[in-house]
């Protein structure tokens, strides 16, 4: 009865559904938004990229991981921290920013990418998406 349960499964993922591909209906590639100049402070600074693709792109690898979606989202931010940082910085930094202003600003710029790697989780959960 075992081995028939087991050739079932194995009969079902190869010819009835694709078990182990990723679906393009669903998922989505990651790449650079056009973003313009935001995306110039990321390259000038050497940063690999900013916090949107960032948060894509690790919502992805940890998508697989055992724990609610909400846990691997939190993780997924947690892994984006210089970039959610960068990002907070005003463009133009003439001087020290406001401590208090940054604070915040890092706060809106975490909660903003924070729904955006809830919804990649789900996404590549949904659609068994990996990192291209």
């Amino acid at each position: 009865m075992t081995i028939f349960r087991f050739s079932f499964f194995g009969l079902a993922c190869g010819t009835l559904v694709s078990c182990n591909s990723s679906n393009p209906d669903v998922c989505s590639s990651i790449s650079y938004l056009d973003v313009g100049k935001a995306n110039d402070r990321f390259v000038a600074n050497k940063l690999p990229d900013p916090p949107e693709q960032c948060v894509h792109r690790w919502s992805y690898r940890l998508a697989s991981a055992s724990g609610s979606n909400i846990e691997i989202a939190r993780a997924a931010v947690a892994a984006c921290k210089e970039p959610i940082e960068f990002a907070a910085m005003p463009a133009n930094r003439a001087g020290e920013p406001d401590p208090a202003a940054y604070d915040q600003a890092v706060k809106e710029v975490r909660a903003d990418v924070f729904e955006q790697a809830l919804f990649r989780v789900v996404q590549a959960r949904a659609g068994k998406c990996k990192v291209e």
